[in-house]
């Protein structure tokens, strides 16, 4: 197993006694000339924080920092209701630069950017480790700034950034503070949302899709932070790193923007939804939480707005299968003849349903069957398709002859 001078060594770390002094007060007195920041004082050493403070009704794009609508429905879809109770200064918003993207156990978060809100609004603390001896002062400095917090806010930080601090805090034989959180993962919700019309979901593509908002040309993206974190070991020169401060600092808070703007959005969808298709996605959102009610009037109201063929009959399909499980036979089939009409399979083998077991009309039971057979033979229908629905329907209209030919 390497040694931690090996390691050390591996991130261009010099740690000869001869070179260690010079080359440390280099990198230190570069961190501070280009990115200002503090020394803490941590019962484990050093630790270095830049630090800056927003108003709360700061903007990123079209949405504030904090907003008043409630977050029920967040805490409903992230399984936590305790987050529904929270006020402002019970968040924590994180995100990090991390020495490889892949995670693992050599992976080590150089950069941990924390926003949460106090009486004098939004704080943003980067924790930057100038030596990756530093880590245990970071790690500590970091405990001490969630002191009071209770939920975090993360983007992709489930899978991400939660298991990497956790096994740092491990190693360094410090109890993973992150551990006791209620967790937001705002990717998750954020595909949920809008994957019927964004082609992507991520963090900067949200800002200007979402919220309308832009960064500035000394962003970085973040897949280049290992590099620069490497180069900087290296040459000592933090300059280049002040575009990845600026990037972590973005991500944090349009993190917040994002959450008040999502909170808006699911309490009052029909005023703030942007597009028709966010509806519709609301509306899965409400039915997957068991949400019949909410879930049926948005599903009404998407097939009262121009939505393209393909989401239309979808909301349609949704709607006519909530109306089926509530019993309400009559509606469903309206929405199935329609469906029918437009060449939805699914729609004839519902009325077939009906009508062999609730009507017990067996002739439109038949007819039914043998008109969605006829549907998925007609030329340029989908082969996969057609092998999906064939079986069945003619087990079905079998089934259908035997039961007319004993009448």
């Amino acid at each position: 197993m390497p040694s931690l001078s090996d390691r050390l060594k591996s991130l261009g770390v010099q740690v000869g006694a001869e070179e260690l002094k010079p080359q440390q007060a280099r990198r230190f007195q570069s961190v501070r000339d280009n990115l200002g920041g503090d020394v803490l004082q941590t019962e484990r050493g050093e630790a270095y924080v830049v630090s800056e403070r927003y108003p709360a009704e700061h903007h990123i794009g079209s949405a504030p920092l904090w907003g008043p609508a409630p977050l029920d429905m967040l805490a409903s879809w992230a399984g936590e209701p305790v987050i529904a109770g929270l006020e402002a200064p019970k968040f924590a918003f994180l995100d990090t630069e991390t020495t490889g993207l892949s995670g693992g156990a050599g992976t080590f978060a150089f950069m941990v950017g924390i926003g949460k809100f106090d009486g004098q609004g939004f704080h943003l603390a980067q924790f930057f480790l100038r030596e990756p001896g530093e880590e245990p002062a970071q790690l500590a400095a970091v405990v001490d700034f969630l002191a009071g917090c209770e939920a975090l806010v993360s983007f992709n930080g489930k899978s991400f950034d939660v298991p990497i601090l956790n096994s740092r805090f491990t190693l360094h034989h410090q109890p993973p503070p992150l551990e006791g959180f209620a967790h937001l993962d705002l990717l998750h919700l954020a595909r949920k949302l809008w994957r019927r019309r964004l082609p992507s979901r991520r963090l900067g593509d949200l800002e200007i899709e979402i919220l309308g908002a832009e960064r500035s040309e000394q962003d970085i993206p973040g897949y280049e932070a290992p590099i620069l974190y490497r180069e900087y070991l290296n040459s000592g020169d933090a300059q280049p790193l002040k575009g990845l401060f600026y990037h972590n600092a973005m991500d944090v808070l349009s993190m917040a923007a994002l959450m008040n703007h999502i909170s808006e959005l699911l309490t009052d969808p029909e005023q703030a939804a942007a597009d028709n298709l966010d509806l519709l996605s609301i509306g899965r959102l409400h039915e997957d939480l068991g949400q019949v009610a909410e879930a049926q009037s948005l599903y009404t109201t998407c097939l009262g707005r121009p939505l393209d063929k393909k989401d239309w009959l979808e909301a349609a399909e949704r709607l006519s299968f909530i109306y089926k499980r509530g019993g309400d036979w009559d509606q469903a089939l309206k929405l199935w003849q329609v469906a029918a009409d437009r060449g939805e399979v699914y729609a004839h083998i519902e009325l077939a349903k009906y009508y062999e077991h609730k009507a017990r009309d067996l002739d439109q039971a038949m007819k039914w069957t043998q008109a969605a057979l006829d549907q998925i033979q007609q030329k340029g229908y989908p082969i996969v398709l057609r092998y999906q629905w064939q079986e069945a329907l003619e087990h079905r209209r079998a089934r259908l002859e035997r039961k007319i030919g004993k009448e």
